[in-house]
């Protein structure tokens, strides 16, 4: 394939193009923006007019620069390339509206990836056509490495068997909004019965620090049963990145829209410290094989299953989740599993068909408060559905736990017999159960009441 480029050395910009109608032309694609760079030191921006440009390798930028696709560009890594563009530099900029396609799975490929400061994806669309992918060595679609402020904005991502789009990693500042991670470029979304794509996750964060998931939708992704989706947010801590970035977690993930995905979590936390996760709408998992410890929300440690340093100082406030976990499977729509000092506030769990809505493992859950929320849909005899209760607790030696101010009510508004809270064995340990009655006595415990003296497991409000 020809590609030529035509030099606006008055706007210091330079425009490739398909074809030999440019002022000079060359053999590919990633051969013609190598020349640029180096022949043109005082290049601010690289325009690819519409046309389809093929890169055999990925081209490595070394100073700021704004790479533009115009409407009609199509960008693909194509003979095993292992990418489009590595930019080394602060400043860089990648925008649309054109169009990045992937055409071929390359295991660890990053089709985009940043390593400065203030980095910028806006206004594209990356199109993964496919299924070929291992989610065991995934493909990442725009991988940022360190730096700080940077930005995601606006983007389509249409991903596919094995890819991750967003990965960032060791960095500070990062800002998620107003990207669409889906099965279709319009939006019309297929109908949950014939999700036609896959997604291994995507948003896929490790050690990163202040980073704002704000805004998003994802929407018709992951095979039920087969082939889920890994997770829609995943944080992880790793402690050997400690003195390289100190202050990791501070994440907040506010009003951002996740329905229909074959999904093992919605969003899974390893070892996040100061997290806020609120106003979201997190809705009808597909996923048919959960498992304890898969849910709508997970917290857990840095290791996972309560290994290693917990997730600590966090916020579950005022988020609709509803039918997140297939009727009678161990999924929960929350599971807080290794995290301290949480606050779980004024969250709605309606279509709760699983056994439990919460569930909580105290013995690594210390000071854990759950008030004001509100479970529905928690019983349906004529579907033969009966959850054990809303939230249930495993035994613990050292638990500091409230419970209080929330509301259980069946399908439809209707009284059901499902209790608030089931406790598994002994509590032992500060339990504060305000408001709550023991099912069989009616007893209320008093402030010298030790939990594990009471006769029953079950409690209501």
């Amino acid at each position: 394939m020809t590609v030529s480029i035509v030099v606006n050395e008055l706007e210091s910009r330079v425009t490739i193009l398909e074809g030999e109608a440019g002022q000079r032309r060359f053999r590919t694609t990633d051969e013609a923006v190598a020349f640029v760079l180096k022949q043109c030191p005082e290049l601010d921006e690289l325009v690819f007019a519409p046309g389809s440009f093929h890169f055999r390798h990925p081209v490595e930028v070394d100073r700021p620069l704004r790479v533009r696709l115009r409407t009609g560009a199509v960008l693909i890594p194509s003979d095993g390339s292992i990418g489009l563009f590595r930019f080394d530099a602060d400043d860089c900029t990648l925008e649309g509206p054109g169009i990045v396609q992937v055409v071929e799975f390359v295991p660890g490929q990053h089709v985009v990836r940043f390593e400065g400061d203030r980095a910028t994806v806006r206004d594209l669309c990356f199109d993964v056509t496919t299924d070929k992918g291992d989610p065991n060595r995934p493909l990442v679609l725009i991988r940022l490495l360190g730096g700080s402020s940077r930005v995601v904005e606006n983007v389509t991502f249409l991903p596919n068997v094995g890819v991750t789009c967003v990965s960032a990693a060791r960095g500070k500042a990062l800002t998620l909004s107003n990207n669409r991670f889906t099965n279709s470029q319009t939006t019309e979304v297929t109908s949950p019965t014939h999700v036609q794509r896959n997604c291994h996750r995507c948003i896929d964060l490790e050690h990163e620090g202040w980073a704002q998931v704000h805004g998003n939708r994802a929407e018709g992704l992951g095979y039920p049963g087969s082939q889920p989706v890994d997770s829609f947010l995943h944080y992880q801590y790793d402690e050997r990145l400690h003195h390289a970035n100190p202050e990791a977690g501070h994440l907040q993930v506010v009003g951002n829209y996740v329905e229909d995905l074959a999904a093992k979590a919605y969003v899974r936390l390893r070892g996040c410290a100061w997290f806020q996760i609120v106003g979201n709408t997190f809705a009808n998992s597909l996923n048919e094989a959960l498992e304890i410890g898969d849910g709508g929300i997970v917290v857990d440690s840095e290791g996972g299953d309560g290994e290693g340093r917990p997730s600590t100082d966090g916020q579950i406030a005022s988020n609709q989740l509803h039918n997140l976990a297939r009727p009678n499977s161990k999924g929960v729509f929350l599971v807080l599993r290794s995290c301290i000092r949480l606050s779980v506030l004024s969250n709605q769990f309606a279509t709760v068909m699983s056994e439990n809505a919460i569930r909580v493992h105290p013995q690594s859950t210390p000071y854990c408060t759950i008030h004001g929320n509100t479970f529905e849909g928690i019983l349906s005899i004529g579907w033969g559905i009966a959850p054990r209760s809303a939230i249930h607790c495993a035994p613990a030696t050292n638990a500091r736990i409230t419970i209080g101010g929330n509301t259980v009510t069946s399908f439809y508004g209707k009284p059901g017999d499902t209790p608030l809270l089931r406790k598994e064995g002994p509590l032992l340990g500060k339990v504060n159960l305000t408001g709550l009655a023991d099912r069989k006595t009616g007893a209320a415990p008093t402030a010298t009441t030790k939990i594990e003296d009471l006769s029953t497991n079950c409690w209501n409000e």
